[in-house]
């Protein structure tokens, strides 16, 4: 039966190739990772937060971008991925197998250009306090270290990161389901624009008369 999976999976990406090119796909830097400490998310390109001291004692937290990132797959890479939110959400948890002991968090993606790509991201806590000359109590930030993003193969995502192919097929199946119903959404709206302008039209016609 698992091969069957696999085939399948095979039948559903050719299925939705023509279509990638259309459809509304987050990019791999767009996707939330981290905890920003204040019970918010990060987006991945954000990297860490860097402490920059400002008049008054104040401070502003700045982003700053991963230390090290896949030159074949930049965080601009746009696809379906495993989730849209990777951090406490769905199917992800730190607590779940996907994301390894060392700070390791393991993912999957199918990119605009119909390439499997399977993404390790690297992460690391650290404290820093909350505001260096008004409140010294120690805060956990958690940053990226590194990207890693390689083109794969359904196999290989299955043996190295734990997804099975019936699991990615219905996550492909639901992206398309998501992108349909933007389009219905955009058509309805644009239906509605279209009728209200040729009503305009029609009683400017009346006027001109």
């Amino acid at each position: 039966m698992l091969t069957d999976w696999f085939d399948l999976l095979e039948a559903r990406r050719i299925l939705i190739e023509r279509h990638l090119r259309d459809m509304t796909l987050k990019s791999l830097g767009d996707l939330k990772i981290i905890d920003d400490g204040y019970g918010g998310r990060r987006t991945l390109q954000t990297g860490g937060l860097e402490i920059v001291p400002l008049l008054h004692s104040e401070v502003y937290r700045q982003p700053c971008t991963p230390k090290t990132v896949s030159l074949d797959f930049p965080l601009e890479t746009r696809g379906i991925f495993s989730d849209d939110e990777i951090f406490f959400h769905g199917h992800f948890n730190w607590d779940v197998s996907h994301i390894s002991h060392d700070g390791v968090l393991k993912f999957w993606g199918l990119t605009r250009n119909n390439q499997w790509v399977r993404v390790e991201v690297t992460t690391k806590t650290y404290t820093q306090v909350r505001c260096p000359e008004q409140d010294l109590r120690p805060m956990e930030v958690t940053g990226v270290e590194k990207v890693f993003a390689v083109e794969s193969s359904p196999s290989e995502i299955q043996q190295l990161h734990g997804f099975t192919p019936q699991w990615i097929w219905q996550r492909l199946g639901d992206a398309v389901k998501k992108w349909s119903e933007h389009r219905q959404k955009l058509l309805s709206e644009t239906q509605q624009l279209a009728r209200i302008i040729a009503h305009e039209e029609v009683m400017l016609g009346l006027l001109k008369k």
